[in-house]
């Protein structure tokens, strides 16, 4: 199995543990990156025409988070999943289609976006 399976692999276990109610912060979190590693392929222009579902399936992600910190569950339901799941279709594409390199370059661009925003501790 190359290591872009893997890492669609690990996508889809997410998505299943969501739609299944199983979900926890981890997993949201670990599908949270995804989304934004495959965000900057299609900014480098793997499955350019499909961000609309990729910011799709992050809005769904944002609701599923939000929703768990009234219900305690971590869970994506009807819609929210099948635009997850769409995502995660795309974000699959995207690792068949690009180079290792690229994607290489998506993963620590989606770190620099994360640190970008993450709160900083004082000195």
């Amino acid at each position: 199995m190359s290591d872009s399976d893997l890492l669609h692999l690990k996508a889809l276990v997410a998505l299943d543990a969501l739609h299944r109610g199983n979900g926890t912060s981890a997993l949201l979190a670990s599908l949270g990156h995804n989304l934004i590693v495959s965000e900057c392929l299609c900014v480098a222009g793997y499955e350019k025409e499909r961000m609309t579902a990729v910011r799709e399936g992050h809005a769904a992600l944002v609701r599923v988070d939000m929703k768990s910190e009234e219900t305690g569950r971590w869970e994506a339901e009807d819609g929210d999943y099948a635009a997850l799941r769409a995502a995660v279709e795309v974000y699959g594409a995207q690792l068949s289609l690009a180079p290792r390199a690229e994607i290489r370059k998506a993963q620590l661009d989606m770190v620099g976006v994360l640190t970008k925003f993450w709160p900083q501790k004082a000195a």
